[in-house]
């Protein structure tokens, strides 16, 4: 995460610029690097200690207000909607997702249909991580983007980008006979 050239952006609003000529530029690295480090969350075990979903939870909650702060903050300063603080290779948006990850295994097990949908993404992880990145492109380029309320907009395009995602990582995952990428 120090090598993303995306962390000194977090520096960068409070004043403190971060050249380094040891940066990976990008973003394919940071999804294959995102990706190894989810699958080896996955093969973590977490003691079962309230500590645990405690900072989970903290993570969740401070990530994302830096995230929406430095956003707000960029945007106001630019005059126009800065959103380099949220995209897909940002340090404080892999942080946030594997601190929901950690927090979703600490909570379970959950009610019967819950488990079932929470299993069934699970099982088609890979095929929605390689889609859901197009999905969303595809709906900002179709006018999918009302900042006016926001919250509306956000639950909207994320029920949208699943349902979406879990149905075309469906079809791959039933055309994808060898399971190479299911």
């Amino acid at each position: 995460m120090l090598l993303n050239p995306r962390t000194g952006l977090l520096f960068e609003s409070s004043g403190v610029t971060t050249n380094s000529r040891f940066s990976l530029d990008g973003t394919s690295i940071y999804y294959l690097l995102f990706a190894v480090l989810g699958a080896l969350a996955g093969r973590v075990r977490f003691p079962s200690d309230r500590r645990v979903g405690i900072v989970a939870v903290a993570t969740v909650i401070v990530s994302g207000c830096l995230i929406a702060g430095l956003t707000y903050a960029g945007t106001r300063s630019g005059g126009k909607f800065e959103d380099r603080f949220y995209e897909y290779a940002s340090p404080l948006v892999f942080a946030s997702a594997l601190a929901t990850f950690i927090l979703i295994r600490q909570t379970g097990p959950f009610p019967g249909s819950v488990q079932r949908c929470l299993s069934l993404v699970a099982q088609l992880s890979l095929p929605i991580y390689g889609l859901h990145a197009m999905i969303l492109g595809a709906l900002r380029r179709f006018g999918m983007r009302d900042f006016s309320n926001a919250i509306v907009e956000i639950p909207m395009t994320f029920f949208i980008t699943m349902v979406i995602s879990v149905a075309l990582a469906w079809i791959v995952h039933l055309a994808d006979r060898r399971r190479l990428v299911s």
